[in-house]
């Protein structure tokens, strides 16, 4: 997240430069901060805010080093979400394959249950087995629904992070 003071300090030079707040504004929301927050910052720096004075070089230099240090700080950020849906995607991808590898196997079984011949069938087995297939089923439903749900977490945080690349 953006430093507090480091935005406090790179508004007030910005007001000492005579920029507007609408301007002030926008760059605060390009670095990932609401309007409404934007605003009450703007508020509260200018309401504290002595006398204006004259702008060196030195302190345009240095408010445009606090506007840049606070993109990198809101890139880095980006990063970091991008890294950790890329976790994400991958741990989904090594679920999905370990469902498929448990529905190859539950196939097995059911064939080989299904070969057996009838002879060898006896009732408490067989509802042993409808028990255990039912349960399965359970199981595999419960993994895809999870699955699914993952898919739809990630979507919504590529489409966050994708809103967030377009207001910068």
């Amino acid at each position: 997240m953006v430093n507090e003071q480091v935005v406090r300090d790179t508004v007030k030079r910005m007001l000492d430069s005579k920029i507007d707040n609408q301007t002030i504004a926008s760059t605060l929301m390009d670095i990932g901060l609401s309007d409404g927050d934007a605003q009450r910052i703007i508020q509260e720096v200018s309401s504290a805010q002595p006398a204006p004075q004259s702008q060196t070089p030195s302190m345009a230099r240095q408010q445009f080093g606090n506007v840049n240090l606070m993109k990198e700080e809101f890139e880095t950020h980006a990063q970091t979400e991008a890294l950790q849906d890329t976790a994400v995607h991958n741990v989904l991808d090594m679920h999905g394959q370990k469902l498929d590898e448990v529905h190859a196997k539950l196939d097995e079984v059911k064939s080989a249950v299904s070969n057996m011949p009838a002879a060898a069938q006896d009732p408490a087995i067989l509802s042993k087995l409808n028990e255990l297939q039912s349960k399965m089923e359970e199981v595999g439903a419960t993994a895809n629904a999870t699955k699914d749900l993952m898919e739809k977490i990630l979507e919504i945080n590529r489409k966050m992070l994708t809103d967030l690349e377009a207001r910068r």
